[in-house]
């Protein structure tokens, strides 16, 4: 079965799903970008290059490695 999309319609989906997008981006974008920055793990926590994405490590009860911080050690940004 051959069915053809009109371009009209296929423009108008299109410009509906980049309205979307663009609403959701809004609503789930950080409000403060420095409330993932903890001077405490930031000490001990393993980085990226540019310390945008951080991880602190402990081991629990059981001696296995837990993350039990995630977040940004870019204190100025």
């Amino acid at each position: 079965m051959k069915r053809e999309v009109r371009i009209r319609t296929f423009i108008i989906a299109m410009i509906i799903l980049v309205v979307a997008e663009i609403i959701l981006l809004f609503v789930f974008s950080p409000k403060n970008k420095n409330e993932n920055y903890s001077s405490e793990y930031c000490k001990e926590a393993v980085c990226n290059e540019d310390a945008s994405l951080c991880y602190a490590y402990d081991l629990d009860s059981d001696g296995n490695t837990v993350v039990v911080w995630r977040g940004s050690c870019q204190n100025g940004n």
